[in-house]
């Protein structure tokens, strides 16, 4: 049996009512069946700024105000945090290039474990955290040379790994 999560979205398609329903758009492998879904708060992290309605302060990078928690029959956790538009670019780009040079665990494909079946409308893949955190592994010259084959700078790719890798808990 192969666990999913479902991506939802409201756009304004007549099919929501008018934003009212959520409509299905795509579903990826998580590895294991959830038992639980928790929506917690998320901080600002590093170089964001969260935007204050007084001063108008508005970044290229909206903070998304939560991050869910999903917990595993297995005891696994997993996280899913929010990304801006640039941020996913990026982090889509990277993953591209690392599935093409990193070698993969006893053949597997992490392409297909991730794999996203969309109803052709906007459906668009999840970036996986794990895969893309391999990247701090390589050596300097090796990841420059990827990040730039991914349209990115190093720092970039940092500041969105940490966003990624749960830093936003800044409560806990």
């Amino acid at each position: 049996m192969v666990a999913n999560e479902t991506v939802l979205t409201r756009p304004a398609d007549p099919k929501s009512l008018s934003g009212q329903r959520l409509l299905h758009r795509s579903t990826f492998h998580t590895g294991f069946f959830p038992s639980s879904l928790t929506l917690l708060p998320r901080t600002a992290v590093g170089g964001e700024l969260p935007s204050s309605s007084g001063d108008k302060m508005e970044t290229e990078t909206p903070v998304a105000n939560h991050q869910v928690i999903i917990t595993y029959q297995t005891g696994a956790v997993g996280l899913i945090t929010p990304l801006s538009e640039s941020s996913y670019r990026r982090l889509s780009a990277l993953q591209m290039q690392l599935w093409n040079a990193l070698d993969h665990a006893c053949g597997l494909n992490p392409r297909a474990y991730r794999n996203a079946e969309s109803d052709g409308i906007g459906g668009r893949t999840v970036v996986d955290g794990t895969m893309l955190r391999r990247w701090l592994e390589l050596g300097t010259q090796r990841r420059k040379d990827i990040a730039g084959r991914a349209g990115a700078e190093s720092w970039e790719i940092r500041g969105d790994l940490e966003i990624v890798g749960g830093a936003g808990f800044g409560y806990l």
